[in-house]
């Protein structure tokens, strides 16, 4: 069984220490103070992208010390972990049978969601404490909601539904304001008085909880019974919903209520889900539960579009107080630059941006918070956007940010956070890479390249591609703004006919929906997933950040391919800790994209090559074909019997509820972790650690665990969204829709 191997790390001690040093000095010293101010930290979906193993030299250490996202890993690496309890609560991951269940899970939007791949954002003010909403700075989470703005208002709702036929004289109770509505079950549909009614609850056409519900309705819709209380209903077999008459947040205090005997149970003992407009982005902080007052709180939610949704991953500037994502229009995509600030509004009650608060670009460095502007993607309105998120890079003096779009084309835009913003149009950006969609993109400032994925099945090379694009002149590696040629091929077919392997086609016959890459800049490689590489299998590639063009890779088969239309993703994996601490370590993912979704592990030597070859199989996280999400690692060197190694995956349906797996219900989708600790090989038998539904399966997840020990509770935990409707429980954001979820890292519960 494998241990623990510090010795990489011990025998470069003095030059990391001045390393460090130098990090400092470079990275958080700009940034901190005479007084001493917090060090602040970011997470969003590019950490799980850009991954670094230890410098092999003190230059190359003082070379990454400035490249913020290697600052971040490093912090979440060897920081300890954040509660006070982090050791109590770790032991719950002992118990297979342990469920994971949120902390919270807070309304934002109906059926909002973040989306499958994606990722919320999340700031720390401090890499050293846990900041609760009564700070001047709290912590806080963003998530997008996928939804398209409006300034419309929704009206508030409620489901009940009848598990048998009422029992005579058994009541329904509905009340708004000074007026209450009591409905009593008896033989016919009527309105007996004011605030009064029936319905066929004992009548001819009444003995089942279908007929009860069809009647209720009528009943309810009757002149001067629902009217009175100000709502309308309707009915689907034995559910019965109802909706209140007037939209807006007021219809959110109608109450609802009814005898046992009635034998109707209501979702919610109020209606939910009344809104004056619905939110393109939203914010949650007093994160933590050992936070005062009410966990999570809204922070701000707006409406920064009416046109289209933000369905992508969003980012932050460095200090946190501004927001950028990609956000659909009936045209081309837009960049939107966000100064954020806490204005009081709520997922239920969102600010509408769309007017005076978005400025023009030239004006957007001095407009006062909130305020937004939008820079709309060159080329027309066929430059959409759905599967790229912005890479921003934070290296100083930079402030540039890239993008990809739905043809192909790489976007760069520059002043993003500090200057004037503008796309940059003159030649050669925006830079074609492909005729396809193209994945998020990852800009290596060491080799000044971004790269790239996308897939077509018949046309542009006829298959999958790792593209590279210069981005900025480095010696020895990048020579020419917008070179293309680097090219890596993923499946069979060259752009000559020939092949790397077998002689079919990437893809199949569907097109592939690629994630980005994992880019390790320390070694230099590169990995990419693969649902289809043309022969039947799903595929990892791995390549040289020099690669010559038209390269295969190498390729690590994870069981079947995708066949189907649309194809099932294959989302990356992440390394453990011995490889980002420097060692020989495994790489993990989730693939048989063709099959039952199965947990896979690669073995992975310290310089990151891959040897060709099947990887080690684990246990099958499903019983039929679903996606499977992206697999998150976090490390903590403070937990319970020494130090723990996790990862994190999901399936958006059919979960495995025997053991191994042991999901709670086969019917939903399933969030689960594993511990990977000793790096021992996995087997078919390698069980969870914990497990919770998740309805339609759960976004990226991000890991929040940076905070030293303190006396404050729940600060060490992961966020998310379910990918389908649920209920949201959290008393705060009680509501049938999209939830924000938050759990802990230690029991996901």
């Amino acid at each position: 069984m494998k241990t623990e191997s510090k010795s990489p790390w011990q025998l470069r001690l003095a030059q990391i220490g001045l390393g460090s040093l130098l990090l400092f000095a470079i990275f958080a010293a700009p940034r901190i103070s005479a007084e001493n101010q917090p060090i602040h930290i970011t997470t969003d979906w590019s950490d799980h992208h850009l991954m670094f193993s230890p410098p092999h030299s003190l230059m190359q250490h003082f070379q990454l010390s400035a490249n913020a996202r290697f600052v971040r890993q490093w912090i979440r690496q060897t920081m300890p972990g954040g509660e006070r309890d982090w050791g109590e609560r770790w032991m719950h991951f002992h118990r297979p049978d342990e469920l994971l269940h949120g902390d919270w899970n807070v309304y934002m939007g109906n059926v909002g969601t973040v989306g499958p791949g994606n990722y919320p954002a999340k700031f720390s003010f401090s890499t050293a404490a846990a900041n609760c909403g009564s700070a001047a700075q709290p912590d806080f989470v963003v998530y997008n909601t996928s939804l398209t703005g409006s300034t419309t208002a929704v009206a508030a709702m409620d489901a009940g539904t009848f598990s048998a036929a009422a029992g005579p004289g058994s009541t329904i109770t509905i009340t708004n304001g000074a007026n209450t509505l009591t409905m009593t079950a008896g033989t016919a549909n009527a309105n007996t008085g004011t605030g009064t009614g029936t319905w066929n609850a004992t009548g001819a056409g009444s003995g089942t909880a279908a007929t009860n519900a069809s009647n209720l309705v009528t009943a309810l819709n009757t002149a001067g019974n629902g009217s009175h209380v100000g709502v309308s209903a309707t009915s689907t077999g034995a559910v019965v919903t109802i909706t209140a008459t007037t939209a807006g947040t007021a219809g959110n205090s109608i109450t609802v209520a009814a005898q046992a005997a009635s034998n109707l149970t209501w979702t919610f003992a109020n209606l939910v889900d009344g809104a004056t407009g619905v939110p393109t982005v939203v914010a949650f902080d007093n994160l933590y539960s050992g936070c005062s007052g009410t966990v999570p709180s809204p922070y701000w939610a707006y409406i920064t579009g009416t046109a289209g949704a933000v369905v992508t991953s969003p980012v932050f500037s460095g200090d946190g107080t501004q927001v950028a994502f990609v956000q659909g229009t009936a045209g081309a995509a837009e960049l939107v630059l966000l100064k954020w600030a806490a204005d009081g509004s709520t997922p239920d009650s969102p600010t509408n941006m769309t007017g005076a608060d978005t400025v023009t670009n030239a004006n957007y460095r001095t407009c006062t918070a909130p305020c937004l502007t939008t820079i709309t993607f060159s080329g027309g309105t066929t430059r959409t956007d759905t599967t790229s998120s912005p890479f921003y890079d934070y290296t100083i003096g930079s402030d540039a940010m890239y993008v990809g779009d739905s043809q192909g084309y790489v976007h760069k835009f520059t002043g993003v956070f500090l200057g004037t913003p503008a796309e940059v149009t003159t030649a050669p950006w925006p830079v074609q890479a492909a005729t396809a969609p193209l994945s998020s993109p990852i800009y290596d400032v060491a080799t000044g390249n971004i790269y790239v994925s996308t897939s077509f099945q018949t046309s542009n090379n006829s298959g999958g591609r790792l593209h590279s694009i210069c981005a900025a002149v480095v010696t020895g590696s990048c020579t020419a703004v917008g070179n293309t040629d680097s090219t890596g091929i993923l499946g069979p077919v060259t752009t000559t006919s020939t092949h790397c392997t077998g002689t079919g086609t990437s893809g199949g016959t569907a097109n592939l929906l690629m994630d980005a890459p994992v880019v390790d800049p320390t070694n230099g490689v590169i990995y990419v997933a693969l649902g289809n590489d043309g022969n039947g299998n799903s595929a990892l590639y791995q390549f040289s950040n020099n690669w010559t063009s038209q390269s295969c890779g190498v390729e690590v088969t994870l069981g079947t391919g995708t066949t189907s239309s649309p194809s099932v993703p294959v989302y990356a994996g992440s390394f453990d800790h011995f490889y980002l601490n420097g060692t020989a370590g495994n790489f993990y993912i989730c693939g048989d994209a063709g099959g039952d979704p199965t947990l896979y592990q690669i073995a992975v030597p310290a310089n990151g090559v891959l040897t060709a070859g099947a990887a080690t199989a684990g246990p099958a996280l499903a019983t039929a074909t679903t996606t499977c999400g992206p697999v998150v690692e976090i490390y903590n060197s403070k937990a319970s019997g020494g130090a723990a190694d996790w990862i994190f995956t999901n399936v958006q349906a059919s979960p495995q509820t025997a053991s191994p797996i042991s999901c709670p219900s086969a019917s939903i989708g399933c969030i689960m972790s594993f511990n990977v600790t000793s790096g021992a090989a996995i087997s078919s038998t390698t069980s969870t650690v914990g497990h919770s539904s998740v309805a339609g399966g759960a976004s990226g997840v991000i890991v929040d665990n940076t905070v030293a020990a303190t006396t404050l509770g729940g600060t060490s935990q992961v966020y998310f969204t379910p990918l389908a409707t649920g209920n949201c429980t959290t008393s705060t954001g009680q509501g049938i829709g999209g939830c924000a979820t938050q759990a802990s890292q230690a029991a996901l519960q």
